[in-house]
């Protein structure tokens, strides 16, 4: 890679991916909208272009000249489906549109979605069950069924790029649940962590997670866009090793129990003992209703209906196996080493 261009570059994935392709030198293009925070973009030396992934125009500017797209914009918290679609799909449609139209040779794509695209882990039948495991993990050959209003505009966002797949390489990531510095999705788990007598599990049943840490969702970006598989240009839906080409989930090789991450998230904030609880599925329901009035008013919510939807919803497990076997990939530390990292950043400046 010699000059990339990075929508969502201001964004948490964004600016940690802009800031190790500074670091080794690759010039950095990215797409900003004038409320942008830019000061530590700025301090990196990149070249700015200002609009978002509805303005065809600065996307069409943006891709000009550049060997590699990392499309990262995207939403995780609207009012409706149809908000959700407007970015999470249509602003696939508009990147792969402008690289489509390049006069010159054309960029290639590697486009975050996520693992809610793809739905849940799957129950084992009692017969075919081995050592105790209750669920399997997702794999990229499995039919997404996603649930979730944020899930479904996902996909509908993969399926945008498949229709280009024939026009120029294209390589898409499902990451689990991320982490990180500068995260503010998960902050509140560490504030919980920090601040609450106990930690709440949502529901009643007790279901592992898949999680990734920031830098190596990072890394996995890098290397899939060096080496990674690309999607079939005219794949049979019927046949799962077309499905899953060119896509990658990104997480950690174990699952955890919530309840575990949840004690994870104790020691990482000092705590001796992380006492854990049950939430019942109708006072999460509750809870998130009610939240969910606060963000139709313009508040910011650590839970709405949606993602309680999902949390209920769960196991929400997938396994990386083809990223560790095609791209190498490996996590730089164990799962409670990258989490107590992280808690140590929050505390450094006065968020927990």
């Amino acid at each position: 890679m010699r000059k990339v261009f990075v929508t969502g570059a201001s964004g948490f994935v964004g600016l940690q991916l802009v800031t190790r392709l500074r670091q080794e030198g690759v010039s950095v293009r990215c797409l900003v909208r004038k409320s942008s925070r830019r000061a530590h973009l700025e301090e990196l030396g990149v070249e700015f272009v200002e609009g978002d992934v509805r303005d065809l125009d600065a996307l069409r500017r943006g891709v000009d000249g550049v060997d590699t797209v990392f499309h990262i914009a995207g939403v995780i918290s609207a009012n409706t489906l149809d908000a959700f679609l407007a970015i999470n799909r249509d602003g696939c449609r508009n990147v792969a549109r402008a690289i489509s139209e390049c006069t010159g040779a054309k960029p290639l794509l590697v486009s975050v979605s996520s693992q809610a695209a793809a739905g849940a882990g799957k129950k084992i039948p009692k017969a075919q069950r081995v050592g105790g495991e209750k669920y399997r993990s997702l794999v990229e050959e499995d039919a997404p069924v996603p649930f979730s209003p944020y899930g479904k505009s996902k996909l509908a966002g993969e399926m945008e790029l498949r229709v280009y797949a024939g026009s120029f390489p294209i390589t898409i990531l499902r990451p689990a649940i991320v982490f990180g510095e500068g995260d503010s999705a998960t902050l509140p788990l560490f504030r919980i962590a920090k601040r609450s007598p106990v930690f709440w599990i949502p529901g009643f049943a007790e279901y592992p997670f898949s999680y990734v840490y920031v830098q190596d969702l990072v890394t996995l970006l890098i290397k899939a866009a060096e080496s990674g598989e690309r999607l079939s240009a005219d794949p049979d839906p019927q046949d799962p090793a077309e499905r899953g080409r060119g896509i990658y989930f990104v997480s950690y090789p174990e699952n955890y129990k919530f309840s575990l991450f949840g004690k994870m998230l104790g020691h990482a904030v000092g705590r001796k003992r992380m006492p854990v609880l049950r939430c019942p599925p109708l006072a999460l329901l509750t809870f998130a209703a009610v939240a969910e009035i606060f963000k139709r008013c313009g508040r910011h919510v650590p839970l709405d209906l949606d993602k309680a939807r999902e949390a209920l919803g769960g196991p929400w497990i997938c396994n990386s196996e083809k990223a560790r076997k095609l791209l190498e990939f490996r996590p730089v530390a164990d799962l409670q080493e990258e989490v107590n990292r992280t808690a140590r950043w929050y505390a450094d400046r006065g968020l927990l």
